[in-house]
């Protein structure tokens, strides 16, 4: 988070003018549209994505799709990183299921019901959601007037505003 967004390009398009072989260039690239400009402007040849791709392995599909809504932005929160040095497992905060994809399928439900959730914080709207993806009819309840809990708090530092990315906002 405290890294500017693609904060290698202009290196990589120094390295690009001096030089006459693809160059290719990394650095939390994690946008479809930046990617693009990127190439559009002659900065680099190539784009490499890590986390962008950890967060969301369909952002290549899904932007060609043009369903740019329904990509899940790495916001850089380096989650990936600390659990692998960690845990010595890959883990991602914006994709829960990241290498455990098998374990946490979701299913349909066999027996349909009604659902209320109360709360409408990150964990509310992650029950409500997958309930829903789960075909049951679910009523969300939250006693303020917006969505998001504790990460509307969390997102006002000027370093954390790529919080606004997720889905919740």
């Amino acid at each position: 988070m405290f890294m500017k967004p693609a904060c290698l390009v202009d290196s990589a398009a120094k390295i690009k003018a001096a030089l006459d072989i693809p160059v290719m260039v990394v650095g939390r690239i994690n946008d479809p549209f930046i990617a693009d400009d990127i190439i559009y402007d002659g900065k680099a040849d190539l784009v490499c994505m890590g986390r962008g791709l950890l967060a969301d392995p369909e952002l290549p599909n899904k932007a060609r799709e043009g369903r740019f809504d329904d990509i899940r932005i790495c916001i850089a929160c380096n989650t990936c990183m600390q659990s692998i040095f960690r845990k010595g497992r890959i883990e991602c905060l914006v994709n829960p299921s990241l290498g455990r994809e098998k374990e946490m399928e979701i299913l349909h439900a066999e027996h349909l019901r009604k659902v209320m959730v109360i709360g409408g914080g990150p964990g509310g709207l992650n029950a409500a959601g997958i309930a829903a993806m789960r075909g049951h009819n679910v009523s969300l309840y939250e006693k303020n007037s917006l969505l998001g809990g504790q990460l509307l708090i969390a997102s006002v530092s000027s370093h954390k505003n790529e919080m606004h990315s997720l889905s919740i906002f």
